[in-house]
């Protein structure tokens, strides 16, 4: 998608779109510039920097994508989360965590504003569900979405203003939410909600914050009313808890601030929250 005012609508209840699970090798691409590495592709991309527009389709406004089925084509969960790009993908499993390989890719670096993702089905991929690779998002909304069986997280972004709304994440590798939020620059936390979300079998958590710069936000986030089962006790590693909010580890980043943690339930957790805010 390579301009704003822009809608992707399955037609009746859904449409299928079976995205690559295979994948070739590539020289010189956008993603790998100056090197050869094996890709499985997106399945669909918000912002591109190939089409009539150049640079500025890598920012788009006012996109809606909606009664949409991604089939990412692949055994999808395998626990195994290494992957190495420029190295031959272990074609006999499909094990790692394949970052070519996203249900929903926001361009890294790109501004986006005002993106609807509603009622979307995504299974069976190799990365991430959702992704922005450090954009600026605002006045986004994911909603009503299913996503099942999966070797990244369920959606993992950067965004200063988001609702995350009665969506379904189950049997992943890594995370069902793990998103990001900054108290300075483009991208700034403005708001994240995260509110009457299901989210099941995940080895690590269901819901992360991580702060990833030096400035506290100024920025709230809520997380409330959400139904948590089964999080770090299957395959379990990192934190292993329902609820994650910290700095991110390298460089001197801050936890964020201004956290609500309310009316959630953690069923089978192997703990319900690790929480490490830079004030309220």
């Amino acid at each position: 998608i390579r301009y704003s005012n822009v809608s992707l609508v399955g037609k009746g209840s859904t449409a299928n779109l079976f995205c690559r699970g295979a994948w070739a090798t590539y020289s010189n691409s956008l993603k790998f510039p100056g090197q050869t590495a094996t890709i499985r592709g997106n399945c669909l991309a918000i912002g591109d920097d190939s089409g009539p527009n150049g640079a500025d389709g890598e920012s788009v406004s006012n996109v809606t994508i909606t009664k949409l089925r991604l089939y990412g084509m692949t055994n999808g969960n395998t626990y195994k989360i290494g992957f190495n790009p420029t190295g031959p993908p272990l074609t006999t499993t499909g094990d790692g965590w394949d970052i070519t390989h996203k249900g929903i890719y926001m361009w890294e670096g790109g501004t986006f504003s005002n993106i609807l993702i509603d009622s979307v089905y995504i299974q069976d991929f190799k990365g991430e569900n959702i992704f922005s690779g450090g954009s600026a998002v605002t006045g986004s909304i994911i909603r009503n979405c299913t996503m099942t069986n999966f070797n990244g997280d369920g959606i993992s972004l950067l965004a200063a203003d988001l609702q995350v709304l009665n969506n379904t994440m189950t049997y992943g590798s890594n995370a069902g939410i793990e998103n990001a939020t900054k108290g300075s620059g483009d991208g700034s936390l403005l708001r994240q909600i995260y509110t009457g979300n299901h989210i099941s079998l995940m080895p690590r958590e269901a819901i992360v914050i991580l702060g990833v710069d030096s400035t506290i936000p100024s920025g709230s986030v809520e997380i409330s009313g959400n139904s948590l089962d089964t999080i770090g006790q299957i395959n379990g590693s990192a934190g292993q808890t329902g609820i994650l909010v910290l700095p991110q580890a390298e460089g001197n980043n801050v936890a964020p601030a201004n956290i609500t943690v309310a009316g959630n339930t953690c069923h089978d957790c192997r703990s319900f929250a690790i929480l490490q805010s830079s004030g309220n």
